[in-house]
């Protein structure tokens, strides 16, 4: 595993302090890699060689009226203003991250079984035996991160083929931690992942900041989570028999941010998606709407989003 030098990100005073101490201890040297800042709902990528005060204050500006996120690896060129790249261009990721939403009060989760609670959202973190070097309140979840001792920068397609699967593997983890309490947990460890930054807003819904709850000095070797990951399988998920409610809508768009991000990460989608799929037999609109539902079920869409 090569390595980036380290060199400390200077911190202003007046500038955001979640923010800027965040992405310091996330990538203190971005070295010829690019950063990705992505925002919602422009849709818009941005590239970074160099987390200056300067970007620091356009991502504050930017979130003034955007939600933002941050690539979880980093690219290996800036791949344009559209763009958020596939698996093949990540080339570094600085360690494991999971996403621990919870159900709450507000009502701004559609997905059902999540933890009830933020302390029940912390009660499974605590389960996974390693404690995480960072926690962000993401608005409606908890976002955890175990930092490496060094970013992991992948020397080739095997390197970031095993640095997938451990991704995975942390999250499935979760999962069944969570699955052993009755409740569900998204898996988020594909390498093109983005998630939100700290002292920016969630606007799903009545706007909400982001917040860096911790930072600790814990840093972590990627063979330390062998002997934390789960070994019991993932209990398959079972479709209810009984009717789904949805209402059609004649100006219904699909939820961008999921939809953006499974086009990445699912081939056949976006195949499907684009009218390409040369193993279908049946090449007709109805076929491929069925794969689309398919593949959106299959990546946790709710009813609702499926159909629109």
């Amino acid at each position: 595993m090569s390595t980036v030098a380290a060199q400390p990100l200077v911190l202003r005073p007046q500038r955001n302090q979640d923010l800027t101490t965040f992405l310091a201890a996330l990538w203190p040297d971005l070295g010829e890699h690019h950063l990705l800042l992505w925002r919602l709902p422009s849709k818009r990528s941005e590239w970074v060689q160099e987390l200056t005060s300067d970007i620091i204050a356009k991502i504050e500006q930017w979130a003034e009226d955007e939600d933002v996120y941050a690539g979880c690896g980093l690219r290996n060129a800036n791949l344009g203003p559209t763009r958020r790249g596939e698996r093949a261009d990540i080339v570094a990721i600085p360690g494991l991250w999971i996403d621990a939403d919870y159900s709450g009060t507000s009502g701004d989760h559609k997905k059902p079984n999540l933890p009830r609670t933020e302390a029940d959202a912390r009660k499974l973190l605590e389960e996974m035996g390693l404690p995480p070097s960072a926690i962000v309140h993401s608005g409606h979840g908890l976002q955890a991160w175990w930092l490496f001792r060094e970013p992991w920068v992948f020397e080739d397609d095997a390197d970031r083929d095993k640095a997938e699967r451990l991704t995975k593997a942390w999250c499935d983890t979760f999962r069944a931690k969570a699955q052993a309490r009755g409740w569900d947990a998204d898996q988020v460890g594909d390498l093109p992942r983005v998630m939100r930054l700290p002292g920016t807003w969630n606007r799903k819904g009545a706007p909400v900041q982001t917040r860096l709850l911790s930072l600790t000095e814990a840093r972590y070797n990627p063979d330390d989570f062998e002997a934390y990951l789960s070994a019991a399988p993932l209990l398959k998920r079972t479709i209810p028999s009984q009717p789904w409610t949805f209402e059609l809508h004649a100006d219904a768009e699909p939820p961008a941010e999921k939809f953006l991000l499974l086009c990445e990460i699912d081939l056949k989608f976006r195949m499907s998606w684009a009218h390409q799929r040369t193993d279908l037999q049946d090449q007709s609109a109805s076929s491929y709407d069925l794969s689309l539902a398919s593949r959106a079920l299959a990546a946790g869409w709710n009813v609702q989003e499926i159909v629109d």
